[in-house]
């Protein structure tokens, strides 16, 4: 029974932090996209969709298929 609690409690606490893992395209205010990995801030505008994606591999994927810049380098 103590195993049985331990492994929720540990299940708990794990699964939150993986879920946490949200990959946004973005456009600055210069017009220029990228990916980034945590939730961006109110200069930034959010492109695709709006919760973000759930791999970075994803997110630039879709960064290809809209209509913006790159950022340069």
């Amino acid at each position: 029974m103590k195993y049985l609690i331990a492994s929720l409690i540990l299940a708990a606490t794990t699964v939150p932090s993986l879920a946490a893992a949200q990959h946004y395209v973005v456009e600055d205010t210069e017009k220029y996209c990228s990916v980034i990995d945590a939730a961006p801030s109110k200069d930034l505008k959010i492109l695709g969709q709006k919760q973000g994606y759930g791999s970075r591999a994803q997110a630039e994927t879709a960064m290809k298929g809209l209509s913006c810049n790159a950022l340069p380098g």
